[in-house]
């Protein structure tokens, strides 16, 4: 058996031969990814019909995954209501009797010691990271071999060859991290609890001279309060507004805590809600502001609305006036943001700049 890309032109010599088996020149052919539209259509058999927003949720999180969308249109099936319910959480529907997420990881991962390794690297950044975790959670005898083990696994299977984050194929990625948020601390040394391991990447990229990487993990921990600080902070160096904004996507992509409320508070927090702006001038409360919106906008378990992309462009704008370099850098950036968003893509302006494997364009 080859794939389509294989064998397309003859280039690589490849024949079919008559073997009589089944598989005698059987080609491979990867399916495309499944658009919105394809995920209504599967969806609209479902009765009650779902709430509109899940297509565009099921979308952000599966990236159009055939394999993440049937498993989640037969959980949607299996019950409707659950579905019915607003929130950002697909991940948290469920399928015979299981976390549909757990379904779907046992299908990308088969083989469970490496599911198992997957889902602790999940949340490392980088190699050394992944490493790191390995180190304080895993045997002795497989600390060795287990990030090796993945790396290759990740390579092979998922066509991923970028080294940050680790787990780079977005969609495998979001299922295992959400694997090890819904999961029980495990009695290891130090213990493994969510706080836990990103405590631990906390120290790492501290002790390795990368803050911005350390304030994802504090980001991740729940500690927004300390974040926002940090990067007002940042805002007002003469960091250039473009590496600011590049920092800010880095920290604000942490995954979220295991906490129900997380959703309803950040969003409270991203529109101002009375109770909920901290101490500080308007520069402070404005990042703690877009800090919040972008954490959101950027989970892959949510579909960022209207209201959501509206509050980062109007930060952004807001902001704009008050750097002391970059006014015209982050106007465009409001809208570009805002638009990018909106569409479920990563805005341009956030991707980080190519350099030495762990620098991820930190400034030191």
């Amino acid at each position: 058996m080859r794939t389509l890309a294989q064998v397309a032109g003859g280039a690589s010599g490849w024949q079919r031969r008559d073997t009589g088996t089944w598989s005698a020149g059987l080609i491979a052919v990867d399916l495309p990814p499944l658009e919105r539209n394809d995920i209504v259509a599967m969806l609209m058999t479902t009765d009650p019909p779902p709430r509109p927003e899940l297509p565009r949720a099921i979308r952000r999180f599966t990236q159009g995954s055939p394999l993440g969308c049937g498993l989640l249109r037969d959980a949607v099936a299996a019950d409707p209501g659950a579905a019915g319910v607003a929130g950002h959480d697909v991940g948290a529907l469920r399928l015979a009797g299981q976390p549909v997420t757990r379904h779907i990881a046992d299908r990308l991962v088969p083989d469970a010691q490496l599911r198992h390794n997957l889902v602790l690297f999940s949340v490392a950044q980088d190699g050394a990271a992944a490493h790191a975790l390995a180190d304080a959670y895993l045997d002795s005898d497989t600390q060795l071999a287990a990030v090796a083990t993945a790396r290759g696994h990740l390579h092979a299977e998922h066509g991923t060859g970028a080294r940050r984050p680790f787990v780079s194929d977005p969609f495998l990625r979001a299922v295992l991290v959400h694997e090890l948020r819904r999961r029980r601390p495990q009695a290891t040394q130090p213990p493994r609890t969510w706080s836990g391991v990103h405590r631990l990447l906390l120290a790492h990229h501290e002790a390795a001279g990368q803050p911005v990487a350390a304030l994802h993990h504090a980001l991740a921990d729940d500690d927004a309060a300390y974040v926002a600080q940090r990067l007002a902070t940042l805002f007002a160096s003469p960091m250039s507004a473009g590496q600011w904004l590049r920092h800010l996507w880095q920290v604000a992509s942490a995954p979220h805590p295991p906490r129900p409320d997380w959703a309803g508070t950040c969003r409270a927090v991203a529109t101002g809600a009375p109770g909920t702006e901290p101490a500080g001038d308007f520069v402070q409360r404005s990042v703690h502001r877009l800090l919040h919106a972008v954490w959101l906008a950027a989970d892959p378990l949510t579909a960022p609305d209207e209201t959501l992309c509206g509050r980062i462009k109007w930060e952004l704008q807001f902001l704009s006036a008050r750097h002391a370099t970059g006014a015209g850098t982050l106007f465009d950036a409001a809208q570009e943001w805002h638009d990018e968003l909106r569409e479920l893509r990563t805005p341009p302006s956030a991707l980080p700049v190519p350099g030495p494997e762990g620098s991820h364009g930190e400034s030191h």
